[in-house]
């Protein structure tokens, strides 16, 4: 049987490399590898594959949205996403200094995730 993984209402994505409110992004899960996680890792808790909710239950509690972390959502979906040879026709784009590289995709994620884990 396959779990997903919830903490502060979003799903792990897979590996545990960041999170999603999306269930088919996220990460599945063995029993064993499950509680391993939820217990290394405080609020972590786990849900049966077929018994999860398509949307992760921060977008299900009837909060009122927040339209700046929507609006900031989205702008990191865009930058995430832009084409690594965006510096070569202008335009926006994220960068890693000082080795002037561009960024994208799960390679952005991964250097904001450790930029922010840092401060």
């Amino acid at each position: 049987m396959l779990y997903l993984l919830i903490k502060n209402g979003y799903y792990y994505r897979l590996d545990a490399q960041g999170y999603t409110a999306s269930k088919a992004e996220a990460g599945r899960f063995h029993k064993e590898e499950a509680i391993q996680l939820c217990t290394a890792s405080s609020g972590v808790t786990m849900v049966e594959l077929d018994k999860a909710e398509e949307v992760a239950p921060i977008c299900t509690t009837g909060m009122s949205p927040d339209p700046d972390l929507a609006r900031d959502a989205a702008r990191y979906r865009w930058l995430r996403d832009r084409d690594l040879n965006t510096i070569d026709r202008g335009g926006v784009f994220a960068g890693l200094t000082p080795e002037n590289v561009i960024l994208n995709g799960e390679d952005l994620d991964l250097h904001v995730d450790a930029a922010m884990a840092s401060n």
